[in-house]
């Protein structure tokens, strides 16, 4: 129930978006949900690839290059995209590097960047 409460949420919010992949037997197999804000560093709007998933039974296919450029694609006016994911995921890893998102800072040359978290309250 909070995945459905957690989803209403953000299609009613206004800053988030879904591309859902449908295999041709009309079943989800995969999506994005990114979420826009403007930001002070780079004078105009970000995007944030919050989520992406795509089905087991259906990965290393290049359905994940697909939603990931689309994503991409459909991103005009915005000036960065961003996302994240744990090191250990290697096949994620390679797939955004292969798409050209980079751990290289633009503003700090030889450094990398990071994204970090603190969790201030856990789900129910």
């Amino acid at each position: 129930m909070a995945v459905k409460q957690a989803l209403s949420t953000l299609l009613n919010d206004g800053e988030a978006e879904f591309l859902l992949a449908i295999s041709d037997s009309d079943k989800a197999v995969g999506y994005i949900q990114q979420r826009y804000r403007y930001s002070l560093w780079l004078s105009g709007k970000e995007a944030t690839l919050e989520d992406i998933f795509v089905s087991p039974e259906v990965r290393r296919r290049g359905l994940g290059t697909l939603l990931v450029s689309s994503a991409i694609a459909r991103e005009i006016g915005v000036k960065a995209i961003k996302l994240d994911t744990n090191e250990s995921n290697l096949a994620a890893t390679e797939l955004y590097e292969k798409l050209g998102f980079s751990t290289g800072s633009s503003r700090l040359p030889k450094s990398r960047q990071l994204s970090l978290h603190k969790i201030l309250e856990t789900g129910a």
